[in-house]
């Protein structure tokens, strides 16, 4: 990926083709390099690499805002988008709000580069899954994952995600490049039944593959599954499942679902939604997120407090919206059009207890336990309510001990009341792209098996 000084240098060139006869303009380069092992049947199916980066011009004259991205970084192109942006802004309709950028910002400070994961190859992928496929031989089971290395914003469908630099022409200079390093195992023995791990950070050292093998083979036990009725339980979620809950907290916590009174938030400011015990912030410089400390326009993001103490309290705006509303803005742009405003949460930190989930297991007499969800679909907005599947490791708890795994089943739950149900909580840790706790608590709906 390009350097501060390469950046600042495109910009600077960029900017000053595109601020030729427009009111204002801006420039962001966009994308980032991704390496791929991936593994199935104990052995490695694919390694790649790929990079990929894009510069996007947003021009604004008279009150409309044009942008155009392109992938080819040579002047000739850059000239090229940069016509195409002030054509765009000339044919749109003129907005009922004048398009406009913003101004000098000042950004917290946040390191979240590792040079090891700048550096790493197929090759150097290739040792901590080598430990996971002949651990996974040698103990007759089949295993499955991928090691993944991000350097910059780049997305699982290998597209840019996000900005790491952009400069405009009121004063806006920003650079941030971190990386990013995820390994998933999921192990299969021959009776069907799978257990499944998965850790992230910024650093490749903070992955330990071996660690990681040793929780999914505990839950990849030989018995087969057994059915559990429909009805509503004590469960212990892992810090994977409670994620995949509270994830929909922060998408729906924008200023603008606020304003059209679509959001979790909107009606309750200052009301309980959760019990005392829940508090939820959005904080990018988080030491397990070290996020951008700025946004798709390079507003400085900051810390907000969404829940605290079970008391909602405030919403995530974009400039767009917050000059619209008259509030501060707090940096989280997220939608890559630039037109709307659309803001979400991305950076979710949910204060935890002591101790782990399997204490919380043990304080539990009969219950379930679930350690990952998938296929969750949210149904309301407004009270957070949502179907789904568990996936990979479900148990049986008695007498505070794991019993028979469980085969996969279906739930309908509202995140709020789950949240208002919380018994006991875990230390938090990083998990599903958040920082959540695990979480012990009754009256889960679980509605029948994986097929109903």
């Amino acid at each position: 990926m390009r350097s501060k000084d390469e950046a600042f240098r495109i910009l600077g060139e960029a900017l000053e083709v595109a601020a030729e006869g427009v009111d204002e303009a801006e420039i962001s380069l966009l994308g980032g390099r991704l390496g791929v092992t991936r593994f199935a049947e104990n052995e490695v199916h694919q390694a790649m690499e790929l990079d990929r980066e894009t510069i996007a011009i947003r021009v604004v004259k008279d009150g409309r805002a044009g942008r155009v991205e392109t992938s080819d970084l040579s002047r000739e192109s850059i000239e090229a988008a940069v016509r195409q942006a002030r054509i765009s802004a000339q044919f749109l309709p003129r907005p009922a709000e004048p398009a406009s950028l913003p101004g000098p910002q000042s950004y917290r400070p946040v390191d979240g580069f590792d040079p090891a994961v700048d550096r790493a190859t197929a090759v150097d992928r290739t040792a901590p899954v080598g430990r996971v496929l002949l651990e996974a031989a040698r103990r007759r089971l089949v295993a499955a994952g991928a090691l993944e290395t991000r350097v910059g914003p780049v997305d699982d469908t290998y597209e840019p995600h996000g900005v790491y630099a952009i400069a405009n022409t009121k004063g806006v200079l920003s650079y941030y490049l971190s990386t990013h390093a995820r390994l998933s195992v999921t192990l299969h023995n021959v009776g069907g039944a799978t257990g499944w791990a998965e850790a992230d950070s910024y650093s490749l050292g903070d992955l330990d593959a071996s660690s990681l093998f040793e929780s999914a083979a505990r839950k990849a036990v030989p018995t087969g599954p057994i059915s559990l009725a429909p009805g509503r339980y004590t469960v212990v979620l892992e810090p994977a499942a409670v994620a995949a809950l509270i994830s929909f907290v922060g998408s729906t916590a924008g200023g603008s679902e606020l304003v059209a009174g679509s959001s979790f938030l909107a009606g309750r400011m200052g009301d309980s939604v959760t019990g005392s015990s829940v508090t939820i912030v959005d904080d990018f410089s988080h030491p397990l997120h070290r996020g951008a400390p700025f946004d798709l326009e390079g507003v400085a993001r900051k810390p907000v407090v969404l829940i605290e103490r079970g008391i909602a309290k405030h919403a995530v705006y974009s400039r767009t919206t917050a000059l619209r509303e008259g509030v501060e803005p707090t940096g989280h742009l997220t939608s890559s059009a630039l037109v709307d405003g659309t803001e979400s949460a991305e950076h979710l930190v949910m204060q935890g207890g002591t101790g782990t989930p399997a204490e919380l297991v043990r304080g539990t007499s009969f219950g379930v336990l679930i350690s990952r969800l998938w296929y969750t679909r949210l149904v309301d907005k407004k009270t957070l309510s949502l179907t789904g599947l568990t996936r990979d490791g479900t148990f049986l708890i008695e007498g505070g001990e794991l019993g028979a795994p469980v085969g996969n089943v279906r739930f309908n739950v509202g995140v709020l009341d789950v949240l208002q149900r919380v018994e006991a909580m875990s230390a938090a840790v990083r998990a599903g792209g958040a920082v959540v706790p695990g979480l012990r608590l009754d009256g889960f709906t679980i509605t029948g098996g994986a097929a109903a």
